[in-house]
């Protein structure tokens, strides 16, 4: 049976926007070697859904049809052990990796208007 993130995750869809990994990946403040965990925001798909939804009515993402998946995290991603060392998000949250996640599809053509 295939699993999905929410399967896999505990309930959770953690994101975080891809500078912060790439910041995160330099490791100018994590140790060398060393696991970190890199979340900039724990949520579920259906919140998920709901967020893009309304945030960018032009695109009609669906925000129906995930059955019996939770409405609150059922597991919590921390990035504490990162931020202990020293690093700071620069997206800290869905507006701030949406904002640029949906600016970057249109410049791509991946995304109209």
């Amino acid at each position: 049976m295939l699993k999905t993130s929410q399967d896999l995750a505990g309930g959770t869809t953690p994101v975080v926007h891809l500078r912060d990994v790439f910041l995160a990946e330099k490791g100018e403040t994590a140790k060398p070697g060393g696991r970190y965990i890199c979340c900039g925001a724990n949520t579920t798909v259906a919140r998920l859904a709901r967020f893009l939804a309304g945030k960018f009515p032009q695109y009609s993402v669906k925000t129906d049809g995930f059955g019996d998946v939770a409405e609150e995290p059922r597991m919590l991603l921390s990035s504490e052990k990162l931020v202990g060392e020293g690093f700071e998000y620069e997206c800290k949250s869905l507006d701030d990796m949406f904002d640029d996640a949906v600016e970057c599809g249109k410049a791509l053509g991946m995304l109209p208007y």
